[in-house]
Formats: C-alpha cells, sequence, structure tokens
C-alpha cells in the first residue's frame, strides 16, 4: 500500500526473528530513496548484518545481544 512518503528518515523494527524473511525483499522492492537512512534492529545473525553492510548500512552503534544501528553511508 503506498502510505505517500518519499523518505524514511529513521526506523526501528521489532519483528521477533523475522528480520531474514522481510530484509531481502524490502532491499528488493523499495526504491533506494525508501531506504532508511538510520536503522535500529536487532542483528542477531551475521546474515541479517551482513546484509545491511552489503545494501550500504555501517554499523553506527552496536549493542552485543541488544539492538544495532545501521546508517545508510550515502544518505
Amino acid at each position: 500500500v503506498d502510505a505517500g512518503f518519499d523518505r524514511i528518515d529513521a526506523m526501528k523494527m521489532d519483528i521477533e526473528g523475522f528480520e531474514d524473511r522481510v530484509l531481502p525483499p524490502f532491499f528488493d522492492t523499495a526504491p533506494r530513496s525508501l531506504w532508511p537512512r538510520l536503522m535500529i534492529l536487532e542483528a542477531w545473525t551475521p546474515a541479517i548484518r551482513n546484509l545491511c553492510i552489503a545494501r550500504g548500512y555501517r554499523v553506527r552503534m552496536d549493542e552485543p545481544g541488544m539492538n544495532t544501528i545501521f546508517e545508510l553511508t550515502d544518505a
């Protein structure tokens, strides 16, 4: 559903381990202009962390066992 947004500044996701099912299709289908500039999530697997890094995010802050803040490098 188109909500009419043209950008997302920050997004906090708490989707209880479903990041690996949500993030790949989001990155594959959403225009890059809608990718959040800051993304806070529980990067509980190396695959999630690597996916975000491969898509142009850098780790801005990491709390082991808690949340990771990713920043889009070309935002």
